[in-house]
């Protein structure tokens, strides 16, 4: 994170690291994530479960993200102990700036 400058911003970042993640949101902590507007990653329980990583769509929730499906509907938090494997994405919110003239 120390390689990126202050105001940088990331539109997109693809994360697949076969049970990983939960350490790498970890690494990258709340500052280094405000920066990210859309993660891709895939939930595989089977790989998260190895690195004991049982809160992964809570984290990034934590993080300020809102969790969808590939029919782009949200995923809540019931969903998260589902045992299956598949591609989600993490968005964060935008917020339009108003201007007044």
């Amino acid at each position: 994170d120390s390689i990126l400058e202050t105001g940088s911003n990331i539109p997109l970042m693809k994360l697949d690291a076969q049970g990983f993640e939960c350490e790498i949101l970890e690494g990258m902590g709340r500052d280094l994530a405000s920066t990210v507007d859309h993660v891709h990653f895939e939930k595989a329980d089977r790989f998260l479960s190895a690195h004991d990583c049982n809160n992964l769509l809570a984290r990034f929730r934590n993080l300020g993200f809102t969790i969808y499906d590939q029919n782009n509907e949200i995923v809540g938090p019931k969903k998260d102990d589902e045992n299956l494997a598949y591609d989600l994405e993490a968005k964060r919110k935008k917020t339009m700036k108003l201007f007044w003239l």
